[in-house]
């Protein structure tokens, strides 16, 4: 799923507010395994909303954390994890968090954008109707919001990470993680190295 991000980062980096907003969401989702749902705004229940608070970015800026409050998966009252590492490019979840951060006010959900004034927060149905439009332009038919969990739990499988930490990035209780995993072919991952490779490249010349 690199070359899809990739497509995203192209076409949302330089668009509108609500563009940035959608590609950093991309990002941290695809990154920490994370379910749309989880780190979009819900008109059901606007109570809960990722906050500035909720994060947590280390002072050298390698790693970030983000707290849940209601995911899907935890019990009353607990609360969950999304663990995120820098990287050296473009597709860095960190340094899209910081720019979330600086962009939303103190009570914002942190996955938004402001327009005319006001603050909106972007919520599933948004986000998923925007990707969808930027990959279908480029013949990706098929891709969902869904696709960055499995993606994600696919790349990481693909790179060899021991299910164990899979397992725990994605906060999956049991084995139930398979369910995501597409295997890569070899061609298929050689493809998505050689990619990041050259994005480290080029933001090393920047």
């Amino acid at each position: 799923m690199i070359e899809h991000l990739v497509v995203l980062a192209n076409d949302l980096a330089s668009g509108e507010w609500e563009d940035a907003a959608v590609l950093d969401l991309a990002l941290v989702t695809f990154w920490s395994l994370a379910r749309l749902g989880e780190v979009t705004h819900d008109p059901s229940n606007p109570g809960r909303k990722i906050l500035r608070r909720d994060i947590t970015i280390s002072n050298d800026g390698s790693s970030a954390t983000i707290e849940l409050k209601e995911s899907k998966t935890a019990l009353p009252g607990e609360s969950q994890f999304l663990q995120l590492k820098q990287m050296p490019n473009c597709l860095c979840p960190v340094r899209a968090l910081t720019r979330r951060i600086a962009s939303c006010g103190r009570n914002d959900h942190v996955f938004g954008f402001y327009k005319d004034g006001q603050h909106i927060a972007l919520t599933k149905y948004y986000a998923k109707k925007r990707l969808s439009t930027v990959w279908a332009a480029h013949g990706f038919d098929g891709l969902s919001g869904h696709s960055f969990r499995v993606g994600g739990a696919s790349f990481h499988n693909a790179l060899g990470i021991p299910p164990e930490q899979i397992c725990k990035i994605g906060r999956w209780a049991s084995a139930s993680y398979k369910l995501y995993i597409r295997v890569y072919s070899s061609d298929d991952l050689s493809t998505s190295l050689e990619t990041l490779s050259r994005l480290d490249l080029l933001w090393r010349m920047m």
